[in-house]
């Protein structure tokens, strides 16, 4: 599926396919990745699927009700995608935890559209048959949000993870930043009238974008997260064996400690590296699953280049499992994802040379991976172009310029030191 983005701030025109396994953003700052990471977040997250009801539900019910067998049509889907269209413009304040006037400056004409190829449609039509057991086996149970729990696992997946560049803080500060949402509740337990509480609860919900609201809620309710372990835990205690040399869990007050040898350590007082990581870990290790998606804004953040080069291999295995989109300005991730999928390309050869350096589900297929570039046009508006991904990788001409400037500068000023010693 292809979303489309018009509109969004300073793009003018965005696509993304969610069929990718690794999507990377890249390109200059203050160019908008951000704020698409903040949509497709948006999209996928439960959020937006509680805004709205969906006339489909009513004919299914009746269908149910008569013992008939259930289909899954093209309008059930097209008018799921209108839904979520619709609401995504209407709440883009929300998403975004700006003000109404805000929202007019810089969202007044945003619109967001879904394409599906014929293909797409067929493969979710063909589920009609698992579905219609589900539903003919719970019937007594299916309510509206159900159905539109059924449409959105089919189109989207079932869960979405951000993990975005304010994480450090959330994690440490998660108590401090949760302190609004209790001022809330004390407004609406005082006041009396009912409108005016309606504008408490609106302007509340634009305290913080939606990302961050969710990722504080998640941050205060650790002690409720099922400890079974997700078929992705090997991947996490990757992260911690090669990264952190030491172990993240989560106690019984609900706070993440770091573990080395015998020594527990408090969140607060962990290394940078423990503090960026460990979300990732705890969401790996407990909450994904073969269809979610996880969105991480700049995997490099407080990272030595050599643990850099050792992220990027395991994001590739991640992505192997789950969907990801991963927002860079590394150019040490860039050139590790470029080596994974050239040593790929290799592998189908029969080459074996990759096992000098990588496990084999490191590597990552071109076919997988879509690159988006963002960078600003003439007219202060961005262009978000998607650059050609084949065998050989990809390049970031903006990232590799800056190399060769850096290197040739680096040459001329030690050739001209040992003339002068000369």
């Amino acid at each position: 599926m292809i979303i489309t983005v018009k509109n969004l701030g300073v793009i003018k025109k965005a696509e993304f396919d969610t069929s990718k396994k690794l999507t990377v953003f890249c390109g200059p700052n203050s160019t908008g990745k951000t704020y698409l990471s903040y949509v497709i977040n948006a999209i996928h997250s439960d959020y937006l699927f509680t805004t709205f009801k969906l006339k489909s539900f009513e004919e299914v019910k009746t269908a149910l009700s008569r013992n008939e067998k259930i289909k899954i049509k093209r309008e059930y889907i097209g008018e799921l995608l209108s839904k979520i269209s619709s609401a995504c413009k209407k709440n883009i304040g929300e998403i975004f935890g700006i003000s109404e006037e805000k929202e007019k400056v810089l969202f007044e004409k945003f619109t967001v559209n879904f394409s599906l190829s014929d293909i797409e449609y067929d493969d979710i039509i063909n589920y009609s048959d698992e579905i219609d057991t589900f539903l003919h086996t719970s019937a007594q149970k299916f309510g509206e949000f159900d159905w539109v729990a059924i449409l959105r696992l089919l189109l989207f997946g079932s869960s979405v993870y951000m993990f975005p560049v304010e994480r450090n803080s959330i994690y440490t500060f998660k108590t401090e930043l949760s302190t609004n949402r209790n001022q809330l509740i004390d407004k609406i337990l005082l006041e009396k009238k009912s409108s005016k509480i309606t504008d408490i609860v609106k302007k509340a919900a634009r305290l913080y974008p939606l990302v961050i609201r969710n990722s504080i809620t998640f941050a205060n309710t650790l002690e409720t997260i099922q400890k079974k372990y997700s078929d992705l835990r090997k991947l996490a205690e990757e992260i911690e064996d090669r990264l952190l040399h030491g172990r993240i869990s989560i106690n019984q007050n609900g706070e993440i400690d770091y573990k080395v040898k015998d020594v527990s350590l408090p969140f607060g007082i962990s290394s940078s590296i423990v503090k960026t990581l460990s979300n990732l870990i705890v969401t790996l290790k407990y909450q994904v699953d073969d269809k979610s998606l996880l969105i991480i804004d700049e995997p490099e953040m407080n990272l030595h280049p050599n643990n850099q080069v050792i992220l990027a291999e395991v994001l590739a295995k991640i992505s192997n499992n789950v969907r990801m989109v991963v927002s860079t300005h590394s150019d040490y991730i860039i050139r590790e994802f470029n080596n994974l999928i050239v040593a790929k390309s290799l592998e189908k050869k029969g080459n074996k040379l990759y096992q000098q350096f990588y496990d084999k589900d490191s590597l990552l297929d071109f076919n997988e991976v879509q690159v988006l570039y963002f960078d600003f046009s003439k007219n202060g508006n961005v262009n978000v172009k998607s650059l050609d991904v084949d065998e050989y990788g990809f390049a970031v001409e903006s990232m590799d310029e800056t190399v060769r400037s850096q290197n040739q500068r680096s040459n001329t000023l030690y050739i001209e030191m040992d003339n002068d010693e000369n």
